[in-house]
């Protein structure tokens, strides 16, 4: 009698756990690289909306009004100031990513 050379029960097995083990190691890593991509196109957005406020400022040469603008399903917070020396400041604030906490981009208008 000639015997099947075959998997075994315990072969199979042991290849399951590597597998699940290899992704347990792999899962956090691309949750992370995800909510780190999410995080800079946030951040980008809010440059180039401050970029524009700024360049909008500085060609009316009077502070515009405070808003709000909406970008891809996240609300940022325009506000502008004056100093005392007649200088201008525009910043930006928006919800960051997963984290639930406010980031404040600025910048002065010359």
């Amino acid at each position: 009698m000639s015997r099947n050379k075959g998997f075994f029960l315990a072969e199979m097995l042991l290849s399951l756990t590597a597998l699940c083990t290899a992704a347990l190691f792999l899962v956090p890593a691309l949750t992370f690289v995800y909510e780190r991509g999410i995080q800079i196109q946030k951040e980008n957005s809010a440059r180039s909306l401050l970029y524009a406020e700024l360049l909008k400022a500085e060609a009316e040469e009077v502070m515009p009004e405070n808003g709000d603008k909406l970008i891809k399903g996240t609300s940022y917070s325009i506000t502008y100031s004056q100093n005392l020396d007649g200088r201008g400041e525009v910043c930006v604030e928006y919800e960051a990513a997963f984290s639930f906490e406010k980031k404040i981009l600025c910048g002065k208008v010359e």
